[in-house]
């Protein structure tokens, strides 16, 4: 492989990884009265986280397993232009596609996301007993507060200046380098038209959950997050269809 298509993939895949390496840190706490509780009420709290990731299970997995199925698809393509192309623009350009395609597609299988597969987790634990049942608890609240992180992240301006500054790179390498109008083309629109409906569509049931959750757990005033600025972009239901929120 040519030292220009590796500098080019290793760019990519590090410019990538940095930005989705950024997380968001919460100081509230929603486990500091569990142990205070009676049964019913880990019980009560344990039935909302539960009734949480059922609510989300069915789309969440649609979600998941579609975006999935088409980064896999394109990594296996993308491979295949590489193969077969003569030119070096068209090697360099199918080689950073399906790099891409290939990160995106490890980061889902390695953090899958958890608001189509909490139910099933949940399932596993058993909560015949009242210590049992508050042990549940913890491991929900727990699992609640990584859900909710992870779509916070999923919908947050570096998941999607993320996605833009990797098509900016591979236009700009397109058509600076290469020469490429055509090819250029695609590299500033195509990430972005692939990757901004995965991260406007994904659900976002456990955000509003958890801060539900962290109000209503402890008898202690409740403080809201206050993480300093945040910016997210969703698609919410509009007359005539579906339009933009932008919420800061």
């Amino acid at each position: 492989m040519k030292p220009a298509l590796c500098r080019a993939i290793a760019s990519c895949v590090a410019l990538v990884t940095l930005l989705s390496a950024v997380q968001v840190a919460h100081a509230q706490d929603a486990y500091a009265c569990i142990d205070d509780m009676n049964d019913a009420q880990v019980t009560e709290r344990l039935h909302f986280i539960e009734r949480s990731f059922e609510r989300t299970e069915r789309r969440g997995r649609l979600w998941y397993w579609g975006f999935w199925s088409l980064m896999l698809g394109l990594a296996v393509g993308e491979t295949i232009i590489t193969t077969q192309e003569r030119s070096e623009a068209g090697r360099v350009d199918g080689a950073v596609g399906a790099a891409g395609a290939t990160f995106v597609l490890l980061t889902l299988t390695v953090q899958p996301f958890l608001g189509a597969f909490g139910a099933r987790r949940l399932r596993r634990h058993a909560a015949a007993t009242p210590e049992q049942r508050r042990q549940k608890l913890r491991y929900a609240t727990r699992l609640l507060e990584r859900s909710a992180t992870q779509e916070r992240f999923l919908t947050s301006w570096l998941a999607h200046g993320s996605a833009w500054l990797y098509s900016m790179v591979v236009g700009t390498l397109m058509l600076r380098r290469y020469h490429a109008p055509w090819r250029a083309a695609i590299g500033y629109l195509g990430g972005v038209f692939i990757t901004e409906p995965r991260l406007l569509s994904q659900p976002m049931a456990q955000v509003r959950d958890f801060e539900r959750y962290r109000g209503d757990t402890c008898s202690a005033p409740y403080v809201g997050p206050d993480d300093g600025p945040r910016y997210e972009l969703s698609l919410r239901p509009a007359p005539g269809g579906l339009g933009l929120a932008f919420s800061f």
